[in-house]
């Protein structure tokens, strides 16, 4: 069970979504719960099919889904009016291929989406893990707030920028260094950037969004020192506290650089220096390669921080191969903060 995507409906209950993944199957089945206590217990409301690597998200007090149809499959988004229980029709923004045979198409991640200057704005890349020689490249997708989100025609797709040796400190690595699953965050000067999880330890590569020109290339802006790029991550700020937060697979061992059994809260004041917070799932005695907590998507919700883990635990196949989606609460989560 991946893609942990969780949201708070306008009506007050809980949704969760997950996609079921086994390799060399069709990956293209979501499902959705809900709880009516604040995440004590949970119930199945439906399923949605063709759907992968989706995130739910509201967007004027109505209910989205984003997601593939497969792995790089199609682009797909729809609109649910009573809660989850039914989706419209999907809508194709984006045509794509399907990457299990090399060629190119769409991948994503379940991010926030971010508000920016009247526009919508979500994360997404274009190619394939198996098409050695074009890899991932980065783009961003937006529409104006007041567009209809169910109309193709209404978003805007950035050119797809694959990695480059944009810098010196960049020369060291191979072209195919990865860069895929980013998440969208407005820096303290103001700027849109795309964070990405990236393939140098300790690092993350972030690039700046054109934001007066839908269609233009992400740029290249800076990397940063970054303890969980390894894994995906979602970045939220804090209003109250002043702080960017994730919760992320924190990396531990340059042994062990893809193990992902200590998952960890981390604040940022400026988004180039990170603080470990506290460690929520410590098991590096564990088996590094049973054990996972990743993926997470997260709330802030009050005084407490929700959220929804992709767990392999009590016999995964793998840390990857996750058999638990777990929820999760951080009480009080401020006092925490140094």
């Amino acid at each position: 069970m991946c893609s942990p995507s969780l949201v708070r409906h306008p009506d007050g209950f809980l949704l969760a979504s997950m996609d079921l993944f086994a390799g060399k199957h069709p990956q293209n089945l979501t499902l959705i719960y809900r709880s009516d206590d604040d995440g004590n217990s949970w119930h199945y409301v439906s399923e949605l099919m063709p759907c992968f690597w989706g995130k739910m998200f509201l967007h004027r007090g109505e209910l989205y889904m984003l997601s593939c149809s497969t792995e790089y499959g199609d682009l797909l988004i729809g609109k649910s009016t009573d809660g989850g229980k039914t989706f419209s029709s999907p809508v194709t923004l984006l045509r794509g291929s399907n990457g299990k045979n090399g060629n190119n198409g769409v991948h994503k991640n379940p991010q926030n989406v971010q508000y920016y200057n009247g526009r919508i704005y979500e994360t997404l890349e274009w190619g394939a893990w198996a098409n050695k020689d074009f890899c991932h490249a980065a783009m961003v997708m937006s529409c104006a707030v007041d567009d209809d989100l169910l109309v193709p025609e209404s978003w805007s797709f950035t050119e797809p920028l694959r990695f480059s040796k944009f810098a010196p400190e960049l020369q060291d690595l191979p072209n195919d260094t990865m860069t895929i699953e980013g998440t969208l965050t407005v820096v303290p000067d103001g700027r849109l950037l795309n964070i990405m999880r990236f393939g140098k330890y300790g690092k993350v590569i972030a690039y700046e969004v054109d934001t007066e020109h839908p269609e233009a290339p992400l740029r290249y802006s800076h990397c940063i020192d970054f303890p969980a790029n390894f894994s995906k991550f979602m970045i939220k700020y804090d209003a109250i506290s002043g702080r960017y937060l994730s919760i992320a697979t924190r990396v531990y061992d340059r042994e062990k650089p893809h193990a992902r059994n200590l998952l960890s809260l981390m604040s940022s004041k400026d988004l180039e220096h990170w603080d470990l917070v506290c460690d929520l799932f410590d098991y590096r005695d564990g088996d590094a390669q049973k054990i996972g907590f990743q993926y997470v998507d997260f709330e802030m919700e009050g005084e407490d921080i929700i959220y929804l883990c992709r767990t392999a635990l009590n016999g995964a196949h793998s840390y990857h191969d996750s058999n638990y989606s777990t929820f999760h609460r951080i009480s009080n989560f401020r006092t925490l903060l140094h």
